[in-house]
């Protein structure tokens, strides 16, 4: 088996045996409608720190270690958190391919230590069928994502970018979204890096 095949499988049955064995534990997955994906499901149930009663908006920001466009999102997310205190912020990390030293330094560099979330196992990737990075998610009060992609237009290719973005995807849809109006872009292609 190539290299990059044994990392799929692995991530794959990772994945699927944490769930089986975690399964057992609640009852809430009964209660889940059949037609909801396993991860998303998994993330609903284990993952969410918030509750029902919760009339927040929550941000996901998905970015690499690695990827030469996550500094630029990680700022745009930060700039973005400091002027919407309504918005609950996380930065999703996938580390299953990174040491626990580099993960480390980058958080203490980003100083997102309050907000981050080590995605070792990618659940969160897969419960929003992430595999670009950067990406942003944004949940509903329902904690339904009603917008994924970009964070803006910034990046033409993964070297290419603009000036200064002219659409800002993810403002628009939280505006929107605070409003009470349906968010007008649901899904833009994000440019970036592949997550593995």
């Amino acid at each position: 088996m190539n290299c990059l095949l044994r990392k799929v499988v692995f991530s794959k049955i990772t994945g699927i045996i944490l769930f089986i064995l975690l399964l057992p534990t609640t009852k809430k997955l009964a209660a889940l409608p059949i037609t909801t994906s396993l991860y998303y499901s998994f993330y609903i149930t284990f993952l969410s720190s918030s509750t029902a009663a919760d009339s927040t908006l929550d941000v996901l920001g998905f970015v690499l270690i690695d990827c030469p466009l996550s500094r630029y999102t990680l700022y745009e997310l930060t700039q973005l958190r400091k002027k919407n205190k309504d918005l609950n912020f996380k930065i999703v990390v996938p580390t299953l391919y990174y040491t626990a030293d580099e993960f480390k330094h980058f958080v203490e560099v980003n100083k997102i230590k309050d907000i981050v979330i080590n995605d070792a196992y990618k659940l969160y990737c897969r419960a929003f069928d992430i595999n670009i990075s950067p990406s942003v998610v944004l949940l509903s009060t329902t904690k339904k994502p009603i917008y994924s992609g970009a964070i803006d237009d910034y990046a033409i290719t993964l070297v290419l970018h603009r000036l200064q973005p002219s659409i800002y995807y993810l403002q628009l849809a939280a505006m929107q979204a605070k409003q009470g109006q349906a968010v007008s872009i649901k899904k833009t292609q994000p440019v970036g890096c592949v997550i593995e």
